[in-house]
């Protein structure tokens, strides 16, 4: 597991922890891992490309 220490913010962390992860798999899909992961493919891929914000809008 890697440490949230190494890095400046959470966004870099998942985005990081997600390549760690399509390497190990490369060849699933992104729907595929992210029914193995057991969240939305929209998420996984917002997580991919650091697409969120820290503060959700409403």
């Amino acid at each position: 597991m890697q440490e949230l220490n190494h890095f400046d913010d959470l966004s870099d962390f998942l985005a990081s922890c997600v390549n760690k992860i399509r390497a190990s798999y490369p060849r699933f899909s992104s729907l595929q891992l992210s029914k193995r992961l057991g969240i939305p493919n929209s998420t996984f891929d917002r997580i991919e490309v650091r697409a969120f914000s820290r503060t959700p809008t409403y």
